[in-house]
């Protein structure tokens, strides 16, 4: 937007690959994903699952997983156009009040 007024655009904040891991599983929670299904899309191996369970759960939640990314690869490969605009913004400082 800015470029079309004619200002150059404001720069974006810093983040790191990091930052995608966090903001995909935290979409997951917002769509109450279970966290098991959570862990399995980071790959972490055990998790919350521990003691006998973390032995004897092989499970890979793979039709599960497939679920939790279904909205975003529809974003994603959606024509450019029928896609919502995002402005992203850095948080606002936050505020003292005396």
């Amino acid at each position: 937007m800015a470029e079309r007024a004619g200002s150059a655009p404001e720069p974006m904040p810093p983040w790191h690959l990091h930052d995608l891991r966090r903001t995909g599983v935290t979409a997951m929670a917002g769509a109450r994903r279970s966290w098991e299904v959570a862990d399995k899309v980071l790959n972490h191996t055990q998790g919350r699952i521990h003691g006998v369970a973390a032995v004897y759960q092989r499970h890979e939640f793979l039709a599960e997983r497939k679920a939790a990314f279904a909205p975003r690869a529809d974003h994603v490969l959606a024509p450019p156009a029928r896609r919502p605009v995002a402005v992203i913004r850095p948080p606002a400082p936050p505020r003292f009040v005396r």
